[in-house]
């Protein structure tokens, strides 16, 4: 296993692991303010998860979403599913290549 893969999957485990520490909260916990980060754990999440998706449309030309409303749980978790399974096989996890939009050919590890 090569860093790159061992640095995805860990941000992949912790991920998971905190969505699933977070099933055990309200939605007031969600969206409860902190001084810090994207303001509330529910719009630190709303960022992390969909940039997985939106950096893997970048790197193989698909259209991406660029700003979307606050999340339930339930879709955080479905999109951080749906998130790794597509960088999975539309990535590096092919061991292929990206191309970048500036027409720049990134080689996978």
């Amino acid at each position: 296993m090569d860093l790159l893969d061992r640095l995805l999957e860990h941000d992949r485990w912790a991920t998971t692991h905190l969505l699933d520490l977070c099933r055990g909260l309200t939605d007031a916990q969600l969206d409860q303010p902190f001084d810090i980060g994207h303001g509330t754990l529910r719009e630190t999440l709303d960022h992390q998860i969909p940039n997985v998706e939106f950096w893997t449309g970048l790197m193989t030309g698909q259209p991406v979403e660029h700003q979307r409303a606050p999340s339930s749980l339930d879709r955080l978790i479905a999109d951080h599913e749906r998130a790794y399974a597509s960088f999975s096989r539309d990535g590096c996890g092919t061991k292929g290549a990206w191309t970048t939009p500036s027409a720049t050919t990134m080689a996978c590890p």
